[in-house]
């Protein structure tokens, strides 16, 4: 039987509880009259919260309870909804009412003068009243869990995972070159010479043969033969130390250890490793907050043992393998095709032998196929499937859910990562299920649709970028997410096939993906949706306008939709926070987006319309406009200042030729890409008003001076002016972009640096990649001690300034084609931290090339 698809709402309700206190409501609550209407429904909705966790749990087996938590999570939407109207409605009005003195009067004058209104009374009503409704709706909300038996958690953590040192070797197949990769490293003495031990870890996502391999290893007869004493345990995700400690000295000695206090127990375990090269393993390490003080608590008794002793730890999560290990990680990949295939064959078939089985062997390889390399899923369908040989049962397989089935170990060992997420890093993945599979994404896109959908709740002056920085990093530390691949110096990440799987798992109903072609119905809890490949004569549009609670839409069509049809449906989904309408036939945006209030995230990529309406401008809570590659866009109205919320605002490859002095007004702008405008040939003046802005793409433009008023954007980090073939030089006031990280003026006409260049003390990349005229660095250039990739390619500078060799954090150092490069200055080698020195097209300079290689 497929999984039940769980009901999941801590996040919504602690996104709400944020919400209760935002500062516009703060405002404005006593003057509306509902203050004492919030105080109660924030009463109610924390006590519900404190049962949310039990809830969650029990509603596998009990399907009251999980119906309880859907109605519990539509009030929370609509709660969420109207506190944002409150809300939104103040910033609007806000807009109207710059001149009044007093901030009470200020606030007075915006709801009287924006609600209609004649009769602001009849307003404040209308808003007690709902909200009474909702907090009555909670409080029958709140009676209900005592009937379904809810009671307050203590967060209690899952049943711990166990393993041991044993395998049975003939069941492992391929992972030889990693095997003997991690004996090397045990058996050498030159992995940490200055150390009396090494740790080595491995790193991987869940159910991709960590502990397979660690026991592959610890089984070996050179390890066995190289260390005196082994000691396997499984940490799992209580790092108990005592317990820990206890294991260790049980696996080591066979022998239990009596003793209760950790002094004596660490005391016995030093008596135990005193003068021994020792292996430990310390499998399945999850990370906790009080990971460093427990590990170095830990490893207090491990300097007694004899030099050359060695820990292996295995993890899925990066940020273990930086607390505790000594040496770079062992990253363990998915499985090999033939290697999978044949892990497979020796699981369903009869001594691996499945030519006997032509047809089944055929379907067999599909389903090997959609594991992804995955040695967990190969074995567990490979088990199945054993006492199986029916063409239609193996078919069965393939095409049902039983990859999400919770009786089987693949969901349930990945499930496990899930579980360790706090709150708002759970709802942020299982969000991923909106996308189809292989979709590849840059970690800045998903972070502005996890801050337009309010999974990102501020902490302090932190800006929420960051917040979600942080949120998708830890995501990737934890193989949540893997690289891919890296477009134009952005790199662009993609999920495991299963880790998708478990997203739409995790998600339920919550989020859904219409692919044409499949008959499909979506689900009425749906609030996350996306339309991929609308053709002529699928489902209409017009379907989706019962689904009024919807906040995210992703529509991708090749071909036209009506325009009739596109305004009447928006006019329905009035809680969208995100819409992404890429249909490359949209010559209008409909009229009706006035009335989307919540929107936060608008992206009309490819799309026809030659002007932005003076309605997208009314979109007072819009964080995020994209319109790249609109082609046919000439203007911006000079009304876009009224997006005071606006942080990313992207024009890259449209026929803009130049921004309205208006946009100085959009004071919380962060990001802004102008990339191949090919009629931009300058910034107005008053952009030196975006104060907070941390990204300007200006590359492939005609600009050909930068003005000055660049330099006033004192928190920039990112300047690209790749190819801008008429610019000429930079300001010497350059020096004031302090927090500039990246720079490339790479294919410009630049043929110097600014000595002030050496004042950008943070600088990380600077690019002058086929600056023809460029011939040389300023000696200051030592200055930029944060440097690690400096691009000279193509350029004809015919030596480098000693100076270079100060830059001591370089790791990449590009010279391809500097053909009039006559040698390397002599301090080259101080540059420890250089991994990458890129050659090609000198290889007519032998003397060269050798010294680069010394």
């Amino acid at each position: 039987m497929a999984e039940i698809a769980k009901v999941f709402v801590s996040p919504v309700l602690d996104a709400l509880i944020v919400n209760l206190k935002e500062s516009a409501l703060e405002e404005i609550k006593s003057i509306l009259g509902f203050e004492e209407e919030l105080e109660k429904l924030e009463s109610t909705v924390t006590l519900i919260q404190g049962v949310v966790e039990d809830a969650e749990e029990k509603q596998v087996s009990s399907k009251a309870v999980r119906k309880w938590l859907g109605k519990l999570k539509n009030i929370a939407y609509d709660a969420d909804d109207l506190l944002d109207d409150v809300a939104t409605e103040a910033r609007r009005s806000a807009l109207m009412c710059e001149i009044h003195t007093s901030k009470r009067q200020k606030i007075v004058h915006s709801i009287s003068s924006f609600f209609s209104s004649n009769n602001p009374l009849l307003y404040k009503r209308g808003i007690a009243r709902k909200m009474r409704e909702i907090r009555e709706r909670f409080d029958v909300m709140a009676n209900e869990r005592k009937h379904l038996n809810l009671h307050k958690t203590d967060g209690g953590r899952p049943l711990q995972r166990e393993t041991s040192s044993f395998i049975d070797e003939s069941d492992v197949i391929g992972r030889q070159v990693e095997k003997d990769k991690i004996i090397q490293l045990l058996v050498s003495s030159s992995s940490d010479d200055d150390k009396l031990y090494s740790v080595i870890p491995i790193v991987g996502m869940g159910g991709v043969g960590k502990t397979t391999l660690a026991q592959f290893v610890y089984n070996d007869h050179r390890v066995k033969t190289h260390f005196g004493l082994k000691a396997w345990t499984c940490v799992s995700d209580n790092f108990d130390v005592r317990r820990i400690t206890n294991d260790i000295i049980e696996s080591a000695t066979k022998s239990k250890c009596h003793l209760s206090t950790l002094d004596a127990i660490q005391g016995h375990l030093q008596v135990v490793l005193k003068d021994q090269r020792f292996l430990i393993v310390l499998d399945d390490v999850w990370y906790e907050n009080q990971i460093h003080s427990h590990w170095d608590s830990l490893r207090a008794p491990f300097g007694v043992g004899a030099k050359g002793s060695k820990i292996i730890i295995t993890t899925r999560d990066e940020r273990v393998a930086r607390t505790m290990a000594t040496i770079p990680s062992h990253h363990l990949e998915v499985l090999p095709d033939d290697d999978c295939w044949e892990l497979f064959a020796r699981r369903a078939f009869a001594g691996g032998i499945s030519n006997a089985h032509p047809e089944l062997e055929e379907i067999g390889r599909q389903i090997v196929k959609k594991c992804n390399g995955l040695p967990l899923a190969v074995k567990t369908l490979g088990g199945i499937l054993s006492s199986k040989r029916n063409v239609s049962e193996w078919g069965s397989i393939l095409t049902s859910e039983i990859w999400r089935d919770d009786r089987n170990e693949i969901l349930p060992a990945l499930r496990l990562s899930y579980r360790h997420l706090p709150t708002n890093q759970k709802q942020c993945f299982a969000y991923s299920a909106v996308f189809p599979k292989d979709h590849w994404f840059e970690k800045d896109v998903l972070v502005r649709q996890w801050m337009a959908a309010g999974f990102i709740q501020p902490k302090g002056s932190i800006l929420l970028e960051d917040i979600g920085g942080e949120i998708f990093d830890d995501l990737f530390l934890k193989s949540f997410f893997q690289y891919s691949d890296e477009w134009d110096g952005t790199s662009v990440y993609v999920m495991h096939d299963l880790m998708h799987d478990l997203a739409e798992s995790i998600s339920g109903d919550e989020c859904f993906r219409l692919e044409d072609g499949t008959s499909q119905t979506i689900p009425e809890m749906v609030h996350h949706l996306s339309w991929i490949d609308i053709k002529e004569g699928s489902m209409s549009l017009e379907a989706l306008k019962k689904f009024k609670r919807l906040r995210t839409l992703r529509l991708k069509a090749p071909s036209s939709i009506d325009n009739q049809i596109l305004n009447d449906t928006m006019m329905e989904l009035r809680c969208l926070r995100v819409l992404n309408l890429n249909v490359s036939a949209i010559d209008k945006l409909p009229d009706s987006i006035v009335h989307l209030k919540h929107l936060r995230y608008l992206h009309l990529t490819g799309t026809k319309i030659d002007r932005l309406p003076e309605s997208v401008t009314s979109l007072c809570n819009l964080q995020t406009l994209c319109l790249r590659s609109c082609k046919d866009l000439k203007v911006l109205p000079d009304s876009i200042s009224h997006l005071k919320h606006l942080r990313y605002l992207d024009l890259s490859y449209t026929e803009i030729d130049g921004l309205p002095e208006s946009v100085s007004s959009l004071c919380n702008l962060q990001r802004l890409g102008l990339k191949s405008c090919k009629n931009l040939k300058g910034l107005p003046d008053s952009i030196s008003h975006l104060k907070h802005l941390r990204y300007l793409d200006l590359s492939y433009t005609e600009i050909d001076v930068l003005p000055e008023s660049v330099s006033s954007l004192c928190n920039l980090q990112r300047l690209g002016l790749r190819s801008c073939k008429n610019l000429k030089g930079l300001p010497n006031s350059i020096s004031h972009l302090k927090h500039l990280h990246y720079l490339d003026l790479s294919g410009t006409k630049i043929d110097r640096l600014p000595e002030s260049v050496s004042s950008l003390c943070n600088l990380q990349r600077l690019g002058l990649r086929s600056c023809k005229n460029l011939k040389g660095l300023p000696d200051s250039i030592s200055h930029l001690k944060h440097l690690r990739y400096l691009d000279l390619s193509g350029t004809k500078i015919d030596r480098l300034p000693e100076s270079v060799t100060s830059l001591c954090n370089l790791q990449t150092l590009d010279l391809e084609f500097c053909r009039s490069l006559k040698g390397l200055p002599k301090g080259i080698t101080n540059l420890v931290n250089l991994r990458l020195v890129r050659t090609f097209g000198l290889w007519d300079r032998p003397s060269l090339c050798e010294e680069l290689e010394n």
